[in-house]
C-alpha cells in the first residue's frame, strides 16, 4: 500500500472523495454506525464480535476477492489517498478507513471504535453468503440505520 503522487491520481481520488461524501455521506471522519446515516443498505460489526467468530484472515481474503476485478480508492483519515489494486491486507482494527469500488457502488468503513461497516446491497449479500455468522457479529450500539426501529 503506497500512496499515488501521480496528479491525475491526485484528481482522480479528490473527485472520488468528493462524490463519496455526496453519495454516501462519509466526510473523512466519523461514520456509521458513529454518526447517523441516510442510506439504508449498511451494515455495521463489532470488530470485538468479529474476531471471535471469524477469523481475521478471513475477512481479509473476502476483501481481497470481492475488490478483485477493479480494485479500490483507500481514503484514511489523516494521510495521503491512494488507488490500490487488488486491495490486500484489510482485516480488522483500522482508524477511520475507507475503501470503495471505482465507481462508488460499495464501501467498506473502520472506526477508530473497533467497528466495521459494509456499505451497498451487493457487498452485503457476499457477505452474508459467505458468512452465514453474520448475524452474530451485527454491531449492537452506537446509530441505527433509518430503516430499523
Amino acid at each position: 500500500m503506497s500512496p499515488i503522487d501521480h496528479g491525475h491520481d491526485k484528481d482522480k481520488l479528490q473527485s472520488a472523495l468528493k462524490e463519496l461524501k455526496r453519495l454516501w455521506g462519509w466526510n473523512s471522519h466519523y461514520w456509521f454506525p458513529l454518526e447517523p446515516a441516510s442510506r439504508n443498505d449498511l451494515l455495521a460489526f463489532d470488530c470485538n464480535l468479529m474476531e471471535a467468530e471469524l477469523p481475521e484472515e478471513e475477512f481479509q481474503d473476502f476483501i481481497t476477492e470481492f475488490y478483485q476485478a477493479g480494485g479500490v480508492y483507500v481514503f484514511p483519515e489523516h494521510d495521503e489517498a491512494w488507488i490500490e489494486s487488488p486491495p490486500m491486507g484489510f482485516g480488522y482494527w483500522h482508524s477511520e478507513l475507507c475503501i470503495t469500488d471505482f465507481k462508488l457502488r460499495t464501501i467498506v468503513y473502520w472506526s477508530h471504535e473497533g467497528t466495521v461497516t459494509l456499505g451497498g446491497k451487493r457487498l452485503i449479500n457476499a457477505f452474508k453468503k459467505t458468512f452465514p455468522v453474520y448475524e452474530k457479529i451485527v454491531c449492537s450500539w452506537g446509530y441505527q440505520r433509518l430503516d430499523q426501529s
